[in-house]
C-alpha cells in the first residue's frame, strides 16, 4: 500500500476524533448550504459491492470511470474511513 493511502490510517490510529464538512455553493443564486458532522473514524476494508453502488450513483456505468476510481475498488489492500457521529449532522444555510 502506498504510503500516501497508509498515513490516514496511522493518523486516526493515534486520535480518531474527527469532523466532516460538505458544502455546496451556488454563485447564480447564493445559496450556500453546510453539513457537519462530528464524531470518532473507523478504518475498515473497503467493501468492494458497496464502493461500487455508490461510485456507478455518482460516476455511471463503471466501465466509464476514471483509472483512479476503478482501481481502488479492486485493490484488496484498499480501506474505507467510516464517520461514527456523536449526535446527528447540523445542516446550516448560510446563503446571501
Amino acid at each position: 500500500m502506498h504510503d500516501f493511502l497508509a498515513r490516514p490510517g496511522r493518523r486516526l490510529a493515534e486520535d480518531p476524533a474527527v469532523a466532516l464538512v460538505v458544502d455546496s455553493c451556488d454563485l447564480a443564486t447564493g445559496q450556500v448550504l453546510s453539513v457537519t458532522c462530528r464524531g470518532t473514524a473507523e478504518v475498515a476494508p473497503l467493501d468492494r459491492a458497496r464502493a461500487v453502488r455508490k461510485l456507478t450513483g455518482h460516476l455511471r456505468p463503471e466501465e466509464t470511470w476514471p483509472v483512479r476510481f476503478s482501481a481502488s475498488p479492486a485493490d484488496p489492500a484498499a480501506r474505507l474511513v467510516r464517520c461514527v457521529p456523536e449526535r446527528p449532522p447540523v445542516v446550516r444555510d448560510l446563503s446571501w
